[in-house]
């Protein structure tokens, strides 16, 4: 097992509005569930503003070892850096149409960090170009109630009229995904480079969990149907990039997700065309189950297992040592740890580019690690990318 207080192979790229750890108890198994938001998030002002100083790490208490469900294995053992659990497999496939080229197995693997967490300096203001940031709200849809905030953020390096690259982020505008986006944009370095990235954040509605949480294709619909054609259609964003388009190239769509938020761009990719999601705290637990599903989001290791490969999806996952329900042998249905060890394992298995992240001594959504780890995770995301 390979441990690391800081990764220094390829850097990372963190942004500034903290996310706070929190740990508590999930709701009972049956039904749906509600579990905490991120709270990464910036007001459309702040979106390009250099980050401020990360939040202390928040104590956790001991967590013992992980129980697994009958039907699952744990991940591999952690690896170095560098390292592929179980080669290659089917990701090295190509896709007929995509602008995508296998970028080989470098960074993929498993990982644990351990603290004292270093926040990176990517985060710092380094200059980069601005962007622009735009906001504005939805009301309620054919797919979901409640009212619904819409922040884009548009790099300075779009070029009207072309295909961009993007990224749609749950519990609103992430302020570390803008930063880190915007300073690796202009990396000096080339293989650290990440392409300039149009950014959708989309606050959930009236019930987070029904929206995030359940397998389906429904919120998949709802980006790519309501949010997307909107983001087109304001005026304000019209108004400055009247030939404003978010690529059709599957390779040039991502989402990023914490808690929640990861099952909802897990779904993004499951039932549609994104490749690339970035996630922390991933709450692939049976909290919205249903008669196709019965387990909720902890039936996606066994999708995947059982299911086609999709060539070239790339997941980055995380789970603390003392995320949700750590501490719950009985219920493993709703230990996010094991829940995302699962998921790497089956991932494993497929062949999946995949990173996954154990943090030690953290709990849910931690914004050290974060903080540490998120601009390296996006230059490891987009690797291989091309433009058409």
């Amino acid at each position: 097992m390979i441990r690391f207080a800081f990764l220094g192979s390829l850097g990372v790229v963190l942004l500034g509005a903290a996310c706070s750890s929190q740990s508590p108890a999930p709701s009972p198994a049956t039904g749906g569930g509600v579990e905490p938001s991120s709270g990464d998030t910036v007001p459309p002002a702040a979106a390009a503003v250099p980050a401020a100083a990360a939040d202390s790490p928040v104590a956790a208490p001991a967590e013992p070892a992980p129980v697994l469900a009958p039907s699952e294995t744990m991940a591999p053992p952690l690896l170095a850096p560098g390292a592929t659990p179980g080669g290659g497999g089917p990701a090295g496939a190509a896709t007929e149409g995509n602008a995508a080229t296998d970028p080989g197995v470098e960074g993929d693997g498993d990982f644990t960090f351990s603290p004292p967490f270093v926040r990176s300096p990517d985060l710092a203001n380094k200059n980069a170009p601005a962007g622009r940031t735009f906001s504005f709200d939805l009301a309620p849809s054919q797919f979901y109630g409640g009212q619904h905030q819409v922040d884009v953020f548009i790099p300075a390096q779009y070029v009207d009229g072309t295909e961009a690259p993007f990224m749609i982020s749950t519990d609103g505008l992430s302020g570390r995904l803008v930063t880190a986006s915007r300073n690796l944009a202009v990396d000096p370095d080339p293989e650290r480079r990440v392409p300039p990235l149009v950014l959708i954040g989309v606050t959930p509605g009236s019930d987070r969990s029904g929206e995030y949480d359940t397998v389906s294709d429904k919120f998949l619909q709802y980006m790519t149907t309501e949010v997307m054609p909107a983001v087109l259609a304001d005026d304000a964003i019209a108004t400055a990039y009247p030939n404003l388009k978010l690529t059709s190239n599957p390779s040039g769509r991502g989402g990023y997700g914490c808690s929640s938020g990861a099952p909802a761009v897990m779904g993004m990719a499951w039932f549609g065309d994104f490749t690339r999601l970035l996630t922390y705290s991933g709450s692939f637990t049976a909290l919205q189950r249903s008669a196709t599903y019965p387990e909720g989001a902890w039936d996606y290791p066994s999708m995947i297992r059982q299911e086609p490969v999709k060539p070239e999806l790339r997941i980055f996952l995380h789970a603390s040592q003392n995320d949700i329900g750590s501490t719950d042998a009985e219920s493993t249905n709703r230990n996010w740890v094991i829940a995302n060890r699962n998921m790497a394992a089956a991932l494993t298995e497929k062949g999946y580019h995949h990173r996954f992240v154990y943090s030690e001594g953290t709990g849910h959504c931690p914004a050290e690690v974060m903080d540490q780890t998120l601009p390296d995770a996006l230059v490891w995301l987009w690797r291989g990318y091309t433009p058409n």
